[in-house]
Protein backbone atom coordinates (compact mmCIF):
# COMPACT_ATOMS: atom_id res chain seq x y z
CA UNK A 1 0.00 0.00 0.00
CA UNK A 2 2.29 2.71 -1.18
CA UNK A 3 -0.50 5.56 -0.33
CA UNK A 4 -0.14 4.50 3.38
CA UNK A 5 3.48 4.88 3.42
CA UNK A 6 3.29 8.24 2.14
CA UNK A 7 0.59 9.37 4.21
CA UNK A 8 2.45 7.91 7.34
CA UNK A 9 5.45 10.19 6.70
CA UNK A 10 5.34 13.30 9.37
CA UNK A 11 2.03 12.00 10.18
CA UNK A 12 0.70 12.27 13.98
CA UNK A 13 -1.00 9.21 13.21
CA UNK A 14 1.80 6.95 12.25
CA UNK A 15 1.36 4.36 14.37
CA UNK A 16 -2.40 3.83 13.39
CA UNK A 17 -1.03 3.84 9.39
CA UNK A 18 1.61 0.90 10.89
CA UNK A 19 -1.32 -1.10 12.03
CA UNK A 20 -3.70 -0.49 9.48
CA UNK A 21 -0.81 -1.31 6.82
CA UNK A 22 0.16 -4.40 8.61
CA UNK A 23 -3.56 -5.71 8.86
CA UNK A 24 -4.05 -4.97 4.96
CA UNK A 25 -1.08 -6.64 4.37
CA UNK A 26 -2.29 -9.70 6.14
CA UNK A 27 0.25 -9.73 8.85
CA UNK A 28 -2.27 -11.21 11.38
CA UNK A 29 0.92 -11.70 13.83
CA UNK A 30 2.09 -8.09 13.62
CA UNK A 31 -1.39 -6.56 13.59
CA UNK A 32 -2.40 -8.64 16.72
CA UNK A 33 0.15 -7.67 18.91
CA UNK A 34 -0.50 -3.91 17.52
CA UNK A 35 -4.01 -4.61 18.31
CA UNK A 36 -3.56 -6.17 21.78
CA UNK A 37 -0.92 -3.42 22.51
CA UNK A 38 -3.57 -0.42 21.78
CA UNK A 39 -6.40 -2.28 24.08
CA UNK A 40 -3.80 -2.51 26.77
CA UNK A 41 -3.17 1.23 26.63
CA UNK A 42 -6.59 2.26 26.53
CA UNK A 43 -7.28 -0.52 29.23
CA UNK A 44 -5.35 1.09 31.08
CA UNK A 45 -5.86 4.96 30.59
CA UNK A 46 -9.30 4.23 31.32
CA UNK A 47 -8.45 2.81 35.18
CA UNK A 48 -6.25 5.83 35.53
CA UNK A 49 -9.55 8.13 34.25
CA UNK A 50 -11.76 6.35 36.97
CA UNK A 51 -9.37 6.66 39.34
CA UNK A 52 -9.53 10.35 39.40
CA UNK A 53 -12.88 10.30 38.63
CA UNK A 54 -13.94 8.05 42.05
CA UNK A 55 -11.53 11.79 43.97
CA UNK A 56 -14.57 13.85 42.44
CA UNK A 57 -17.02 13.75 45.67
CA UNK A 58 -20.24 13.72 42.72
CA UNK A 59 -21.45 10.38 43.32
CA UNK A 60 -23.42 10.76 39.53
CA UNK A 61 -20.09 10.62 38.48
CA UNK A 62 -18.72 7.94 39.92
CA UNK A 63 -21.35 5.81 39.54
CA UNK A 64 -20.90 6.22 35.63
CA UNK A 65 -17.21 5.83 36.11
CA UNK A 66 -17.98 2.16 37.56
CA UNK A 67 -19.85 1.09 35.00
CA UNK A 68 -17.42 2.59 32.60
CA UNK A 69 -19.40 4.68 30.61
CA UNK A 70 -16.54 7.10 29.33
CA UNK A 71 -18.50 9.02 26.95
CA UNK A 72 -21.29 9.64 29.52
CA UNK A 73 -18.78 10.10 32.41
CA UNK A 74 -16.90 13.46 30.15
CA UNK A 75 -20.58 14.30 29.69
CA UNK A 76 -21.62 14.71 33.07
CA UNK A 77 -18.18 16.26 34.23
CA UNK A 78 -19.13 19.06 31.51
CA UNK A 79 -22.16 19.58 32.33
CA UNK A 80 -20.86 20.00 36.36
CA UNK A 81 -18.70 22.44 35.45
CA UNK A 82 -21.03 24.70 33.26
CA UNK A 83 -23.74 24.24 36.30
CA UNK A 84 -21.38 25.87 38.54
CA UNK A 85 -20.29 28.76 36.67
CA UNK A 86 -23.46 29.50 35.39
CA UNK A 87 -25.18 28.92 39.36
CA UNK A 88 -22.96 32.05 40.80
CA UNK A 89 -25.01 34.65 37.92
CA UNK A 90 -28.26 32.86 38.53
CA UNK A 91 -28.01 33.54 41.96
CA UNK A 92 -26.82 36.95 41.47
CA UNK A 93 -29.97 37.40 39.09
CA UNK A 94 -32.25 36.42 41.63
CA UNK A 95 -31.37 38.14 44.39
CA UNK A 96 -31.25 41.43 42.59
CA UNK A 97 -34.94 40.76 41.27
CA UNK A 98 -35.70 39.99 44.67
CA UNK A 99 -34.62 43.13 45.19
CA UNK A 100 -36.76 45.32 43.10
CA UNK A 101 -39.73 43.17 43.67
CA UNK A 102 -39.91 44.01 47.95
CA UNK A 103 -38.83 47.59 47.40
Amino acid sequence: MVWIRDARRGCPFGRWFEDLDAFLNADLDTGEVLLRDYVDATGEFRKQLGAQLHKIKTSHIAFKAVQGRLRATLYSLQTASAETAINPSVRAWAMINRSKGSS
